[in-house]
């Protein structure tokens, strides 16, 4: 098997996960290293063998036009935590949770001329051997406010979402907008 290239060995790779007749195949940037007109591939036999068998995916990737392209349901992570989960049409249109939408801001447009919304995520990744306390995107988040750095956000239903992030918890923000009141008395 080390002897094919790419897409002879992505398929390769299939079959022999295919072998054991799994109802759940994890995939694991499966495409990232080929090249666009054989990804295309790989991703069409993966949709035929899903139609066919039955069998799920749970793909890990970075590569967002093939989440979009595959995808029902997505569940973007940040440090090793979940930090929106979403069905995947709703995530596209309507990120909630700021690293989404810095993630999607970074993806260029296919329109020319047409530009996205800017959204600046701040610095560097933390450390995941020693993540930041509270919101562990806290460090980076163009949006934090006071209870970030130190609180844990729930994860909240937000329309079909999974959200976790103080911006959507009522019980936070009232309590830190009566903090910032008090602070200003």
């Amino acid at each position: 098997p080390h002897e094919f290239s790419g897409g002879p060995g992505q398929r390769l790779g299939i079959a022999r996960a295919l072998a054991v007749a799994p109802s759940l195949m994890i995939c694991a940037e499966p495409v990232s290293a080929l090249d666009v007109s054989i990804q295309a591939q790989v991703l069409t036999l993966l949709g035929e063998l899903q139609a066919e068998l039955g069998v799920a995916y749970l793909f890990i990737t970075h590569d967002l036009s093939v989440v979009r392209h595959l995808a029902t349901d997505v569940a973007v992570m940040y440090l090793g935590q979940i930090v929106e989960q979403s069905p995947t049409a709703e995530l596209f249109e309507t990120p909630r949770h700021p690293y989404t939408k810095g993630l999607l801001a970074a993806v260029p447009s296919a329109e020319p001329g047409v530009r996205r919304v800017s959204v600046q995520v701040l610095g560097d990744v933390a450390s995941p051997a020693n993540p930041p306390s509270g919101c562990r995107f806290h460090t980076r988040c163009p949006e934090r406010f006071e209870p970030c750095p130190a609180v844990i956000p729930r994860v909240l239903a937000v329309g079909h979402a999974r959200v976790g992030c103080h911006l959507f918890d009522p019980a936070v923000r009232e309590a830190a907008a009566v903090f910032d009141g008090a602070a200003e008395s």
